[in-house]
């Protein structure tokens, strides 16, 4: 039952992010999971099968920074954060993966699990972060820092057990963040100059996480997919109805991990080993169409997989690959 309640929470916070962004113009917008948010790219005439090894890797970038966090792409750039000493640093690349600059937005966050969480949010030539320290930034689209504020100092929280992992949500030119402290549970900022909106009464506690997992979900239909967290069986992937919240089926594959989906297709990534498949959505197995695995880069393997015109984008520690899929 834990399982399920907690996938359910996860679809349900990933609809609220939905009806919250939907004012944005998403010609403008490249955000975390998608569009809304959802994990479902709006992508068309990809492969249903991949070749044997896995489709082919179009280019690699390495020396990105350790790191978690998935890439944003944009019609003509790429942006990931990494972490560089005790440095949180965004790089810029272009399309065909060559690096256009790189800057440092904040001190990165060193107590454990040090790779950088942090998804950028791009809109309309700026793009929005927050450090591991807890610095809320802009940075333009020539790598030049606009704004910052570190928004932990100034409402008196502190990051908890493994650092923090927020990708600000830009929605009717404000720059929403969490910081939890004393003064504040969520507060607004002007994305052009950092001034605040309005700031949400405190809850009594400090910054949390959405779960002890981070893969996410997806909705398909009437149907969830995503990986659980249970000590019996351990971790499995699941299938759950929407209408009724009965569990269809689970199964084990390697290892939880994250999931996708674009073209009527699931992409998993599964968190220990590295393993990527293609799977045909069911409602009565985990139908797995074809797979490989990442081999360079080290460390969990728990960036999101990302899909833009046609390529699946796959990042482990410091290396991001780029493959073609359509």
């Amino acid at each position: 039952m834990k399982g399920i309640t907690s996938t359910l929470l996860r679809a349900l916070l990933l609809l609220f992010f939905y009806t919250t962004s939907s004012n944005i113009s998403y010609c403008q917008l490249y955000d975390w999971r998608g569009p809304d948010r959802t994990g479902i790219y709006d992508e068309t005439g990809l492969l249903k099968k991949w070749p044997d090894g896995g489709p082919k890797l179009l280019w690699e970038a390495v020396n990105m920074g350790d790191g978690y966090s998935s890439a944003t792409v944009t019609d003509d750039a790429v942006y990931i954060t990494g972490r560089k000493e005790s440095s949180d640093v965004l790089p810029a690349l272009t399309l065909d993966g060559k690096i256009k600059w790189e800057t440092i937005y904040g001190n990165a966050w060193m107590t454990n699990h040090t790779g950088s969480r942090c998804i950028p949010t791009y809109y309309n030539g700026n793009i929005f972060l927050i450090s591991g320290s807890g610095n809320i930034v802009c940075v333009d689209s020539n790598g030049k820092i606009k704004w910052s504020k570190n928004h932990y100092n100034l409402y008196e929280s502190k990051p908890i057990m493994f650092g923090i992992s927020e990708s600000p949500l830009v929605v009717d030119n404000m720059v929403i963040a969490s910081p939890g402290g004393k003064k504040a549970s969520m507060v607004a900022f002007n994305i052009n100059n950092g001034n605040v909106v309005w700031e949400a009464e405190p809850l009594n506690g400090g910054p949390q996480y959405v779960n002890p997992q981070h893969g996410g979900v997806v909705l398909l239909g009437n149907n969830i997919y995503g990986a659980n967290h249970m000590s019996r069986p351990v971790d499995t992937w699941v299938c759950v109805d929407w209408n009724t919240g009965k569990t269809l089926w689970t199964e084990k594959w390697f290892s939880r991990g994250s999931i996708i989906s674009a073209d009527g297709m699931l992409y998993l990534y599964e968190e220990r080993s590295g393993h990527v498949a293609l799977v045909r959505p069911s409602s009565t197995k985990l139908d797995i169409i074809s797979q490989f695995q990442i081999t360079k880069g080290e460390g969990p393997f728990w960036a999101h997989p990302v899909i833009s015109k046609g390529k699946l984008y796959i990042r482990h520690g410091d290396v991001l690959m780029v493959y073609l899929i359509k």
